[in-house]
């Protein structure tokens, strides 16, 4: 039965399996699959060029001189293993104590290729046909390839009755509609230095590393916890045990995009540093600490936080915050509810710390 509408079942994505952290290869490469995905988007902007000329109302020149920069957006569920992270290189360099790793480590001008994979058969589920450690033929199958994607953006939100999730995006410099024959394909990649895709290698429907039912958080039993520190200016108590509702913590990636005379597209897409971060609390309020505003300007605290995420087994992930800062709070008490309270702190990230990740 051919397709009719595309759903999300008959859909998997999947991501290059590059050791030196650059989208562009000459050799082939194989494929890990993106864990546990919740939602992809992608969007494509045309941007042109238009000028008038003395003597005429209408336009000289309406044209696009640059290739179009994609913007893509991956959701997904978070693995104690941190094997997302280490396919889109927010968490792939070195320990540097206990398993933590800085999150930018080596990584921060890392670059990768996605490819979603669509099953042509209407109800079918696309998990069924992948297989690991063996090539694919995928033959039929309709492939979205992004190439030459860098991580812009990252974030984790945790809430009271939900499940723990992350959202990631990317800036890529090439996207391929295909349609799939036999095991492989032309790697998506472009050579940025050269504004081409000369000698590239191709994509192996071959899927290295992955698991069709990853084991996932458990986000109110076993070791899931937040753990904070009270604040400075005194207010409500945040360390040890309180009615913590929801955290999200962000980090943005800026980039620059290099463009040069020769080439269609930027040269590089250089990460600016440090990157910034946020982190968000709401919690209820359960009593005050005792403190003060007055003083913060001639000895400001700076404050650590962690976000332990277990699984059901005894597998675990941390993020910890360093040096972040109070940027705000509010409270708020309606009438007949709860009093609640929001904060608001930053926190700047580099290849050496601000955010630190370890998973099992």
């Amino acid at each position: 039965m051919t397709r009719n509408i595309l759903k999300s079942n008959s859909s998997f994505v999947g991501a290059a399996y590059i050791s030196n952290k650059e989208a562009f290869h000459t050799a082939d490469f194989n494929l890990n699959l993106f864990n546990l995905v919740q939602d992809v988007s992608f969007a494509a902007a045309f941007p042109h060029e238009r000028v008038k000329q003395v003597g005429s109302s209408s336009l000289a020149v309406d044209n696009t001189f640059y290739q179009p920069d994609i913007t893509l957006d991956i959701s997904y569920l978070p693995n104690t293993d941190l094997s997302n992270e280490r396919y889109n290189f927010f968490s792939a360099g070195t320990i540097i104590a206990n398993g933590l790793r800085p999150a930018l480590s080596g990584t921060s001008n890392a670059s990768t290729n996605f490819y979603v994979f669509n099953d042509p058969i209407q109800g079918e589920d696309a998990l069924d046909d992948l297989s690991f450690s063996t090539a694919l033929n995928l033959t039929g199958y309709e492939i979205l390839a992004f190439g030459n994607a860098y991580l812009t953006n990252y974030s984790l939100s945790y809430a009271v009755g939900g499940m723990p999730s992350i959202s990631t995006s990317y800036i890529c410099s090439n996207m391929e509609f295909a349609e799939g024959t036999g095991n492989s394909m032309k790697s998506v990649a472009i050579n940025l230095e050269s504004g081409n895709d000369n000698n590239v290698g191709r994509c192996n429907f071959n899927f290295s590393n992955g698991s069709k039912a990853p084991p996932i958080v458990h986000p109110i039993g076993g070791g899931s916890h937040v753990t904070m520190e009270n604040l400075q200016v005194g207010g409500q108590i945040l360390s040890g045990v309180h009615y913590l509702q929801s955290v999200n913590l962000n980090v943005s990636l800026p980039r620059i995009s290099a463009y040069g005379l020769g080439s269609n597209y930027a040269y590089n897409r250089k990460l600016q540093l440090p990157a910034q971060g946020s982190f968000t609390a709401n919690s209820l309020v359960s009593g005050f600490e005792s403190g003060q505003i007055t003083g913060l300007v001639e000895n400001e605290s700076s404050y650590s936080f962690d976000i332990v995420l277990q699984d059901t087994g005894s597998n675990k992930v941390l993020y910890r915050v360093e040096e972040a800062k109070l940027e705000s709070y509010s409270y708020g008490m309606p009438v007949n509810d709860k009093m609640s309270f929001d904060s608001t702190f930053s926190f700047q990230v580099n290849e050496e710390g601000g955010l630190l990740i370890s998973g099992s």
